[in-house]
Parts: C-alpha cells; sequence; structure tokens
C-alpha cells in the first residue's frame, strides 16, 4: 500500500474506490468537492503512487463515476 496527499480533519467530502476491494486490489480516492486531495493503491504495483500524485498536483476537477472506472486513465 502507498498513500500520497493530505487533508485535516473532516476535509473531504467522499471516498471513491477503483478495482477489486474484496481481492486487495484497489485505488481509493479522497476527494473534496471535485478534486482529490489524497489517494492510495493497494497491491496495484505496476502503476503504483505515481498517477494518483500527478492527480492530486494537478487540482484539476475529476468525475468521480469515471474515476471509479477502471477502464479510464486515472491522470
Amino acid at each position: 500500500m502507498e498513500f500520497a496527499g493530505w487533508f485535516p480533519p473532516g476535509g473531504y467530502d467522499r471516498v471513491v474506490t477503483r478495482g477489486d476491494v474484496d481481492g486487495q486490489a484497489f485505488y481509493a480516492f479522497w476527494l473534496a468537492g471535485d478534486e482529490v486531495v489524497a489517494g492510495m493503491h493497494v497491491n496495484l504495483w505496476d502503476d503504483g503512487i505515481g498517477p494518483v500524485q500527478e492527480l492530486i498536483r494537478s487540482r484539476k476537477a475529476v468525475d468521480a463515476d469515471r474515476l471509479a472506472d477502471p477502464g479510464t486513465p486515472i491522470a
């Protein structure tokens, strides 16, 4: 597991997951409005945390449904 980003207590609105949570191979994204403020991956070592970090740094608005879709690129 790798984690990136930061938010204060109560500093996010929701968590969006992408992948197989039950199979323990997934991403999780913490959103404040439509911006990703933190994220992590569990057992997705091929892509790792890089795409999550890029998305956090970009501060661009995201669509939560697209973010949850494994067929859509993360960043």
